[in-house]
């Protein structure tokens, strides 16, 4: 039983044994009062007690938030600085979103927010440093398109900072291959994201590394398998896109979206045969459009992402071999332009 229902007993019987109780009763009524009183008293230390707790809870969970994107913060500061000449970079500045996005503020002056597209020719070096740097923080921004990781088939489109890398792929120079027949890699850091794997994004919440490559295409050009081995399912990506995941004997897996399939593939799949494929020969399918899905900045691209056998993310590109993505913005992208 709660204690305040017990001190409202205790409370109640003190009333009604003062009606009807004989004198002889006197100190036994007595003794019941005190102990009422006494457990009223207990009761609004616990709730004194606990309301201190909860207030510090709340206070130490703000710190908590206010830590992270401090670190946010100077993680983006640092990446920003890399891209800028001056080698006396230092913004000391503030990242916030609110209902228009992104944006950057002087911690000294909260209440002024900066977008990174200010034009007034009266601003002062210390505005035109935080509306750099806004842009900046912009362009790392993601779409709400892209922030749609389902993680159908256990393909991570986003790695969080210091998650585990897998073995690279065997061979990659020679048995690896690029989806398209020019090897071109979406550029990283353009509006709408996109980039080689481990191309740094900024997220809602934090910060997020790309799981995979995107691969510039046109409308309808061929896709070409990027391993040898053969079409284990069918993907669904996004409503409306289609791709699907290839395998190999050693049970890598190359996992390969917005591509529409050939009819030989899809009669495979319905039929539940196997069907083989060569890297860089067999053409899988052909490049889908990507909008609407993609907002209209994002360019027309196929998403490969690949894992080993153990399930871990590894650079479809078979470029980049560590063993973790980094903890922050590195210095620089990683370089994963893949051979044609």
């Amino acid at each position: 039983m709660p204690l305040y229902r017990l001190a409202l007993g205790c409370a109640a019987l003190v009333i009604v044994s003062g009606l009807h109780a004989p004198p002889a009763r006197a100190d036994m009524l007595g003794d019941i009062g005190t102990g009422a009183r006494k457990t009223g008293q207990a009761i609004e230390r616990g709730a004194t007690k606990a309301g201190r707790a909860v207030k510090e809870g709340v206070e130490d969970a703000g710190e908590a938030i206010g830590r992270g994107a401090r670190r946010l913060g100077r993680d983006l500061e640092r990446g920003y600085c890399e891209v800028t000449s001056d080698r006396d970079c230092h913004v000391n500045a503030r990242v916030g979103r609110d209902k228009q996005g992104p944006y950057a503020y002087d911690p000294k002056k909260p209440a002024k927010k900066y977008r990174g597209d200010e034009t007034d020719q009266a601003l002062s070096d210390r505005d035109r440093q935080l509306s750099g740097f806004a842009a900046y923080v912009k362009n790392k921004d993601l779409t709400e398109a892209e922030t749609d990781d389902r993680d159908v088939h256990g393909f991570r489109i986003f790695l969080a900072p210091n998650s585990r890398l897998g073995v690279p792929f065997p061979d990659a120079d020679k048995d690896l291959k690029p989806p398209t027949k020019t090897g071109e890699i979406r550029p990283c850091c353009q509006k709408g994201g996109g980039g080689p794997f481990l191309t740094d994004r900024l997220d809602k919440t934090g910060l997020v590394f790309a799981g995979g490559t995107e691969y510039l295409t046109k409308v309808d050009e061929p896709i070409y398998a990027t391993i040898d081995g053969w079409v284990e399912k069918e993907q669904d990506p996004r409503n409306g896109l289609t791709g699907l995941v290839l395998r190999n004997e050693k049970d890598y897996r190359s996992t390969i979206s917005f591509v529409r399939l050939t009819p030989e593939v899809e009669q495979a799949l319905k039929a539940g045969t196997r069907y083989n494929v060569k890297a860089g020969e067999t053409i899988i399918g052909h490049a889908q459009d990507v909008h609407p899905a993609y907002p209209p900045e994002v360019p027309n691209h196929v998403y490969v992402a690949m894992t080993d056998p153990k399930g871990n993310p590894i650079d479809p590109a078979g470029k980049i071999t560590a063993k973790r993505v980094p903890k922050s913005i590195p210095a620089k992208s990683p370089e994963t332009a893949a051979k044609p």
